[in-house]
């Protein structure tokens, strides 16, 4: 079965996935944990104020500080959540 849950690309017996089963695309702007945590946050913060001039919307933020980790739950204007990272 694809990601999209196609009905036409399911294969003999396989029920399509519930849609709010999904996992998100994630999309790494930051540059990865080799990177310092500061920086990280600057350029995913570069490219959430860009996707939002394009109609994206931010729903959440992590900022773990203890785990080192940043990043931003957006949905774009047809309602599928990615992550920028």
């Amino acid at each position: 079965m694809t990601h999209l849950g196609v009905p036409g690309d399911l294969r003999a017996g396989e029920q399509p996935r519930r849609p709010d089963l999904f996992e998100p695309l994630w999309v790494r702007v930051g540059g990865g944990l080799e990177v310092p945590v500061a920086l990280r946050k600057q350029r995913v913060e570069a490219e959430v104020d860009r996707l939002i001039r394009v109609g994206a919307t931010r729903l959440r933020t992590f900022d773990e500080v203890v785990a080192d980790r940043y990043f931003v739950v957006m949905q774009d204007p047809e309602g599928n959540e990615f992550c920028l990272s």
